[in-house]
């Protein structure tokens, strides 16, 4: 449905225009959804558990997009490393028997392709419309979210990897049982011409759907605690911000403040330099959005050349005359504005800054819970209700001015191992 449902199965590749299997719902109704469909009785809770999910997840990939295919593994090996996340909900004997099932009863279209590590490609399946037709669910009403682990951590290939529990975990876990409670109850709503409900309930705009069920949060780490962090899984973040504007909580409007220039004001506190009131993305000849876009591509690269090269192919997706040329100007002028931050470019900083911005944000939610007060995280932005505004613009000061002052004295923060 987007990118904030972060897919567990993200180290599978499969065809652009094919979606990753996603097991995060399932019904409200305490039925077994594939006796319904013509299926062999589940012989078990824990099965009927898993075939209810998968069921579910196709339907409701196919009230989105009836052409788009589900990708989905085969290798045993996959299941392993995913079950420390998603438990029973990460078999590869109950997948296989439930493919299988589902395909006898003539419920699924299905292509299979034979599991390697090394696949392009993963094995695909969706809908047939019988199955539409005769599957006892009508909208997001009925459904559930399912319970996943809200703490995950990806490798250098972007798998995810099992973690020991240690305190900081459970602190972090207990932080965002204490955040998801307050939004479980929140009554969001859009309130914008360019997104339609479907009859599903779901929010579409051309070929692009959010789900509104998805009000969950979890943080997703990369390689260590100290990289990373961030916050993801509520469906406003799949919003642009002309239409983050037009939400509604609890039926009131909303307000939207964000730390401009984070990243730039977080160097600048390591580096012992003062922005001041410039913009660090204001260069001379320069569109302020291609400044940024360098500026984040520079520290977020593990060298200045992979960095000129990132820059230069979204340049040539823009339709950018002389591409490569105008990548090494643009970084040029970015070094020469700002020579004092000469240590941070092609160092891979940017994960350790969304590390720092990621405890920023779990502590404005947490200031603000705290008044009883719901926000909502889009990384660097927060949305509360139009009458706290005072209120969160007081609460994220706060948390700047400490953060920048921590840095600036102790530098970034040791994260245990």
């Amino acid at each position: 449905m987007s990118e904030a449902a972060a897919s567990l199965s993200a180290n599978a590749r499969a065809p652009k225009s094919d979606a990753f299997l996603q097991l995060g719902y399932t019904c409200r109704k305490d039925i077994d959804l594939g006796w319904v469909l013509g299926l062999p009785p589940a012989k078990s809770k824990r099965y009927r558990n898993f075939r209810n999910a998968l069921i579910v997840a196709v339907v409701l990939a196919a009230w989105a997009d009836r052409e788009r295919w589900l990708a989905y593994s085969r290798n045993n090996n996959d299941y392993t490393r995913w079950r420390f996340y998603c438990g029973s909900l990460s078999s590869h004997r109950y997948m296989r028997r439930a493919v299988s099932e589902l395909l006898d009863a003539g419920q699924i279209h299905h292509r299979q392709t034979w599991p390697s590590p090394a696949a392009r490609f993963r094995s695909t399946l969706r809908a047939r419309e019988r199955m539409l037709e005769k599957v006892p669910l009508s909208g997001l009403s009925d459904l559930m979210p399912v319970s996943m682990e809200p703490i995950r951590v990806k490798n250098s290939n972007g798998q995810l990897v099992r973690y020991s529990e240690i305190s900081l975990t459970m602190e972090m876990r207990q932080d965002l049982s204490e955040q998801n409670e307050l939004l479980s109850g929140l009554d969001l709503k859009l309130r914008s011409p360019r997104w339609a409900p479907t009859p599903q309930g779901l929010l579409a705009k051309g070929e692009r759907y959010l789900n509104p069920l998805q009000l969950s949060l979890y943080r997703v780490f990369n390689q260590s605690w100290s990289l990373g962090g961030r916050f993801f899984g509520i469906w406003p973040q799949g919003l642009p911000s002309v239409d983050r504007a037009l939400l509604t909580m609890d039926g009131q409007a909303v307000v939207e403040r964000d730390y401009r220039h984070l990243h730039p004001t977080l160097i600048a506190a390591l580096a012992g330099v003062d922005l001041g009131e410039t913009d660090p993305y204001e260069i001379a000849g320069y569109c302020r959005r291609q400044v940024k876009t360098a500026f984040l591509i520079l520290v977020n690269a593990g060298t200045e050349r992979s960095a000129i090269c990132a820059l230069q192919n979204k340049l040539v997706a823009m339709r950018h005359d002389q591409p490569g040329r105008q990548a090494k100007n643009l970084i040029d002028a970015i070094k020469a504005r700002h020579p004092k931050f000469d240590w941070a470019w092609g160092t891979g900083l940017g994960l350790k800054l969304q590390n720092v911005d990621a405890q920023m944000c779990a502590n404005v939610q947490r200031l603000m819970r705290r008044q009883g007060h719901t926000v909502l995280s889009i990384h660097d932005s927060f949305i509360a209700l139009a009458a706290t505004e005072d209120l969160l613009s007081s609460i994220m000061d706060e948390v700047l001015f400490y953060t920048t002052s921590s840095l600036a004295r102790d530098g970034l923060p040791e994260m245990p191992s």
